[in-house]
């Protein structure tokens, strides 16, 4: 059993409109990194965004997480992610498990968890896609959505057993619900496959999903969900608990020119 997770708070090392290290392009549409920050967000001020391509035709695009291919256990797999509703412009963000298909090929078979900001009736969706591009309802649920919130999602697929809740991010790890919003059974899929978040643009260009992080446990893990800010300061200023951070530079010397320093993400905690 493994736990994974990443935050895109720094995109220094990486170029707008192109791919993120560490991840593959499933879909045509080419998926692409992007760093704006927008309004409070709930974790980081900088998130990964999924654009469409100019093409007005309706693609499915995907990006896979390549730590998550070496698990062989990924059949079973729990994720959670999160998103702003007012920087997705995109209608549709989309968690992706169990899936297959090669590079730059749209996904043949997988299971997801969808979130449909355009509608407020059957917005929460979990789906099978099929090697003929033919998508399946599995189940459906409604949930309010509202404007100026980020929302935390959680989508379990763990044997023939597929879940899905969403929930205010506000709330933060302590008000996860205990409940399922969705909660249903499918046999079409069981092998492992890649794990990964993806978007569906209803064929208009340049359309955007942002993703604030993702999170990954297989073969029965739970994912981990992060504190949000205010979580965090509730722990820390707890009594006799103290927190030191450091942030770290890494300082390098060329005999040719003038030492530099440069800073990285690097940080020692003494607290987990």
């Amino acid at each position: 059993m493994s736990k994974y997770f990443t935050a895109w708070d720094n995109f220094a090392v990486d170029t707008i409109g192109t791919d993120v290290a560490g991840w593959t392009e499933r879909g045509s549409t080419g998926p692409n990194s992007q760093a704006p920050a927008y309004g409070t967000p709930c974790f980081k001020k900088r998130y990964l965004a999924l654009k469409s391509s100019s093409s007005a035709t309706p693609m499915r695009s995907a990006l896979s997480w390549d730590a998550i291919d070496a698990d062989a256990n990924r059949d079973d797999v729990d994720m959670v992610s999160a998103f702003s509703y007012d920087a997705a412009t995109v209608n549709q963000l989309w968690l992706y498990a169990r899936g297959v298909g090669g590079a730059a090929t749209a996904p043949d078979e997988c299971y997801m968890g969808i979130v449909d900001k355009s509608t407020g009736t059957n917005n929460l969706i979990i789906a099978r896609r099929n090697a003929a591009t033919t998508i399946t309802t599995i189940a459906t649920a409604s949930l309010t959505l509202a404007s100026g919130k980020n929302y935390l999602i959680r989508f379990r697929v763990n044997g023939t057993a597929l879940k899905l809740r969403v929930w205010d991010a506000a709330l933060g790890r302590a008000g996860e619900p205990s409940t399922w919003n969705l909660e249903t059974t499918d046999a079409t899929w069981s092998a492992a496959g890649w794990v990964g978040l993806g978007m569906n643009n209803a064929g208009v260009a340049d359309q955007v999903a942002p993703f604030n992080f993702l999170a990954v446990g297989t073969n029965g893990d739970t994912a981990p969900c992060p504190r949000t800010n205010a979580e965090f300061y509730d722990w820390a200023n707890k009594p006799n608990q103290r927190c030191i951070i450091a942030e770290l530079q890494a300082t390098g010397y060329n005999s040719g020119a003038s030492p530099y320093t440069k800073t990285i993400n690097a940080y020692v905690s003494n607290l987990g």
